[in-house]
This record gives structure tokens, sequence and C-alpha cells, in this order.
């Protein structure tokens, strides 16, 4: 004959809700740690801002870019390569890049894309093809600290 007062009862349910409460309030806790966590920004280099894309108050959508980053320790210069020298400028080559107002540079071509950036492929005559031009891009890592868009010139190879 088991025998079980009401007092019993009510403290048994008492304290299954205290524990259910605080199981609640611990998830709600760790959902609040989660949201805040989210409302911090992280870059993923240590950079300078060059711009930001939203401003004070907006929301901009997850995953959405909100800032443009300055890697000082990946300098570069983007530049274009006229079609008639496209066949000597390759990856690995090193060029001589004049820095206005920071002097003489050697630079280390990264990359050369294999598209031409003006005058659609399609549309080549033999006139249009001296229009034509590639991007590059041209490692120069003693050339750190100078602001972005600086204007520049490259020394190509010559025949």
């Amino acid at each position: 004959a088991l025998k079980i007062s009401y007092y019993q009862v009510s403290i048994a349910g008492s304290q299954k809700t205290t524990i259910c409460r605080n199981a609640a309030a611990e998830a709600v806790l760790a959902q609040a740690q989660v949201d805040l966590q989210r409302t911090e920004l992280r870059a993923p280099v240590d950079g300078i801002v060059d711009k930001l894309l939203f401003q004070v108050g907006e929301r901009p959508p997850p995953g959405t870019t909100v800032a443009v980053l300055l890697d000082e320790a990946r300098v570069f210069a983007r530049i274009y390569v006229p079609e008639h020298l496209r066949a000597r400028v390759r990856p690995g080559d090193s060029l001589n890049v004049r820095i206005d107002g920071a002097g003489s540079h050697t630079g280390t071509v990264r990359w050369v894309s294999a598209d031409a950036s003006f005058t659609p492929y399609f549309a080549l005559t033999e006139h249009d093809r001296s229009r034509l031009a590639y991007l590059a891009e041209v490692d120069v890592p003693d050339a750190a600290g100078l602001p972005s868009g600086v204007p520049l010139e490259v020394d190509f190879p010559a025949d």
C-alpha cells in the first residue's frame, strides 16, 4: 500500500516545474548569446577599412559584405596588359612598377586574365585587336603603406 500525501505530490510537481522553467530560461539565454554574437563584426584579416557599404542603423541581409578592407600584407597593383604584350607577360614574371610619389619597386605577376577586358571577343577584326587589354595583378610587397588607387606605370618586358 503506497500512501503519498498531497503535500509530497505538490513538492514533486513544483520541482519539475522549476526544472522546466530553469531549462527554458537557459535556452532563452543561449539564444540571446547567439544573437549577441551575430551583432559583432569580425574581419578575416588585419587591415584598413576602405569602404563601409551600409550606414549605422541599416540592416544588411545575413551574409552580405558590410565593409571593404585593405590587407596591407597583400599589396598588389591592378594593371592592363596591351594585347601585343599579352604573350610575354606570365605569372611569376618580375616587372618594374613605378608608383607616383613612391619611386620604383619590383613586382611579381600574380595573375593575368585569359579574357580581354575591352572589345568583346566576338566583335574582333584586325583593327579591333589593337584595342584589347588583359587585366593582371602584380604583387608589390615593398609598397605597403601606400593608399589605395595610387597611379602607377609598369615596364613590360622588351622583345
